[in-house]
């Protein structure tokens, strides 16, 4: 069974992301891209909540590093981030929590 994100999330969007990264680390400076949910936003670095959701497991996390749009608060995540939150999850879907509210921490 599969974690649900409450908001939207695309797979391409990782792979800008992915793509963003690279950029960002050869270039030396924060690129930022227009929002594919609205058309009209550019995203900016930030902080935002997100809730998983499976079977009868819910998690809140806060303060999780993410690019928001500045038009519709859209939230996209890198990679890295999204693998260390759904391990996070699985880890405590697998010991029972029904629910959890913690603050990101890199895994």
């Amino acid at each position: 069974m599969v974690f649900r994100c409450v908001q939207r999330y695309s797979a391409v969007v990782i792979l800008r992301e992915v793509l963003r990264d690279s950029e960002r680390n050869l270039e030396g400076k924060e690129i930022t891209m227009k929002c594919p949910i609205c058309k009209h936003g550019s995203t900016h670095k930030g902080y935002a909540s997100i809730t998983l959701e499976r079977g009868g497991t819910t998690l809140f996390f806060k303060n999780v590093p993410a690019d928001i749009c500045d038009n519709c608060g859209e939230i996209y995540h890198d990679e890295k981030v999204t693998r260390s939150l759904l391990e996070q999850a699985d880890q405590a879907a697998a010991r029972g929590v029904e629910l959890d509210v913690r603050r990101y921490a890199a895994a």
